[in-house]
């Protein structure tokens, strides 16, 4: 925004603003010649804009000779149209501004004392360069409340000489040859590229406002007077007799005060569809960067086992989830859970903590074919698991599927069904049962005794004769069910079952 004029170009003129732009926000690891305190990580290309601060740019003045040197001039209505513009974007957009830079001389004309007391209200730090007059006489911005005044020192920590100093000074930040980014007055390519050094308190003020920037990034939820407060309590000494303020700003130890984000809620955990799977989920926590899941067997944390098997493993970072499913766990076994939430600041104390039994309501399956001797299927048959297992008949084909508690121990399965007999009768399971059990298969005789008296006898032999060599025995009722092994005819298969059974009597 371009404010005082109407060609919306806010180009920096005398490359000021553009050094003071470029301590804030200038991208970091990009191998172009400077770096911001706020400026994020990225390429530095147009496509990639990083995650670093951005700049709402203002140019509120102008340059020109003066004392036969090109200077900047800033314009008090100016500065105050901009302020206003600020708080109108807040206002239009919701957009979230940590802080206004202000490395400026002040006078309160042109408006600008409601257009502070209105970017205060919006919760915007105004952050003010205290003057190079090595004077302890506030201007306008460094007298009035709630705006922070910052001074200026060198790199081994001692007060630049020229530094305003007075108990209205909040802190003090680097000012003596500064290296930053810069636009060259006289180039009128704007693509070309420059650094500079430059001193004064116009320089120590972004580095503040950076950190600023730095602190809103970490917890949006920070008031200025916080950010302020915080500031203010993590400096480092500086070396000098003036009151420069409580120290020199120190970004590590401001954002340490912030302390890691906050811990996750509501962790829940509970079985999930196969028998070694749990379903951990948690709401989110507004600071965290990822998180981290931690559990252990029957035993709640913390602490909690470093080796407990599972995928992911306990201590395992998640990343940027807010629900796992965690397999390879054993069934029928209690485990505790619980999360943490992590960012560059540290991690989060563990949440609450959840417990749940894998696989309560896991089952598994036992499986096979009921035939006859000639490899025919017997339908209908009961197929019946005790101690709590389940029951199924065999479908056409003699197959059948029981479920069976995950866990099921020491059980039977036992099949039956009327007029026939079973070779096995029954199957035994010793131990627990933790996995599908399949091919366990039965053979089937039919009974030979036709009139049902209890006996395979001579009326039984002259029932199975009548039949006797029948090919088709699907439209006679299984030749009225002489086909003792299913093979929908009457042969000599037949034959020797019932005779085994005849001369059993």
């Amino acid at each position: 925004q371009d404010c005082g004029q109407v060609d919306n170009d806010p180009d920096d003129g005398d490359g000021h603003g553009t050094h003071v732009a470029g301590t804030i926000a200038a991208i970091t690891n990009n191998n172009l010649m400077a770096a911001g305190v706020a400026g994020g990580f990225a390429s530095g290309s147009v496509s990639s804009w990083g995650n670093g601060v951005e700049v709402m740019a203002m140019r509120i003045g102008y340059h020109a000779k003066y004392q036969g040197q090109i200077t900047g001039i800033v314009r008090m209505d100016w500065a105050a149209e901009a302020m206003s513009y600020v708080a109108d974007q807040i206002d239009r957009h919701n957009i979230n501004v940590a802080a206004i830079n202000c490395s400026w001389d002040s006078s309160n004309t042109g408006g600008i004392d409601a257009a502070v007391d209105n970017l205060l209200a919006h919760d915007v730090m105004i952050i003010h360069s205290a003057g190079n007059n090595n004077s302890a006489t506030a201007d306008y911005l460094g007298a009035k409340a709630g705006v922070m005044n910052v001074a200026a020192t060198d790199v081994n920590g001692a007060g630049a000489g020229f530094s305003n100093h007075g108990a209205w000074v909040d802190l003090a930040g680097p000012g003596v040859d500064v290296l930053s980014t810069y636009a060259e007055p006289g180039d009128p390519d704007k693509d070309n590229h420059y650094i500079a050094l430059l001193s004064g308190t116009s320089m120590a003020a972004p580095h503040v406002a950076g950190v600023a920037a730095l602190l809103e990034s970490f917890d949006p939820n920070l008031s200025g007077p916080e950010k302020l407060d915080i500031m203010v309590n993590t400096t480092t000494p500086y070396n000098d007799s003036r009151n420069l303020g409580a120290g020199i700003i120190n970004a590590y130890n401001a954002l340490q005060a912030i302390g890691p984000p906050e811990s996750p809620t509501n962790v829940n955990a509970e079985p999930h569809t196969q028998c070694d799977e749990v379903l951990l989920s948690w709401i989110a926590s507004a600071r965290a960067a990822g998180y981290r899941i931690y559990y252990q067997e029957n035993t709640p944390g913390p602490p909690f086992d470093p080796c407990q098997p599972g995928n992911p493993a306990s201590g395992a970072d998640v990343g940027d989830v807010t629900e796992v499913i965690i397999s390879d766990l054993i069934p029928q076994t209690t485990y505790y859970f619980a999360v943490t939430a992590y960012d560059a600041l540290g991690e989060s104390d563990y949440s609450n903590q959840d417990s749940a039994v894998c696989a309560s309501n896991c089952k598994v399956i036992i499986s096979g074919y009921i035939q006859t001797i000639s490899g025919f299927g017997i339908e209908a048959v009961k197929v019946n698991a005790n101690k709590g297992g389940g029951s199924a008949l065999t479908d056409p084909n003699g197959y059948y599927q029981l479920e069976v508690p995950w866990g099921w121990t020491d059980g039977t399965v036992t099949v039956g069904r009327d007029r026939w007999m079973f070779d096995p009768n029954h199957l035994e399971y010793p131990g627990m049962v933790t996995e599908n059990q399949t091919a366990q298969n039965y053979i089937g005789r039919a009974s030979a005794d036709f009139d049902a008296d209890g006996d395979v006898d001579i009326v039984d032999l002259a029932f199975f004769h009548r039949y006797w060599l029948q090919s088709d025995c699907i439209s006679k009722n299984n030749c009225d069910q002489t086909d003792l092994d299913l093979s929908n005819k009457v042969d000599m298969i037949d034959f020797g079952l019932f005779a085994e059974q005849y001369l059993k009597k």
